[in-house]
């Protein structure tokens, strides 16, 4: 195969449709996952459907963590959802979910709509003591 044929078939599929495009006021994901032999769809999700989320999303920062999980170890994989907009943040939880019920979940708490019972909210965070310090008081 030469070489632009292969850059074709990248191309391809990185622009697939449906295009996971996600709102702009999502500021960044945030996956943890495990290092190896565990979390089948978060790593199929991560290894063919996050490169065409980072590719139509170019303003988003993604991060993903592979953190060592040893045989007796419980704890799920999870996506967090950062909002820039008002500084929210969404939890998935990937645990058993195929991946291309990852890439649905993901956009379906991005843009607001009603989330599956995999998900948990979180405020934003209260502001820092320096920024009070340094607000003008009436």
């Amino acid at each position: 195969m030469s070489k632009s044929a292969s850059i074709a078939k990248v191309m391809e599929r990185l622009t697939a449709k449906p295009l996971p495009v996600l709102p702009s006021s999502v500021r960044a994901l945030r996956i943890t996952m495990a290092a190896k032999n565990a979390h089948y769809g978060a790593r199929h999700f991560v290894n063919q459907e996050l490169p065409r989320v980072a590719y139509n999303n170019k303003s988003i920062q993604i991060d993903v963590e592979k953190k060592p999980k040893g045989p007796e170890e419980k704890w799920n994989p999870t996506m967090v959802i950062e909002h820039s907009k008002d500084g929210t943040s969404q939890t998935l939880n990937l645990d058993m979910m195929r991946s291309d019920n990852i890439v649905a979940e993901m956009l379906r708490v991005a843009r607001g709509d009603k989330p599956s019972s995999t998900v948990s909210s979180t405020p934003p965070p209260p502001p820092s003591p320096s920024a009070e310090a340094a607000a003008p008081t009436a």
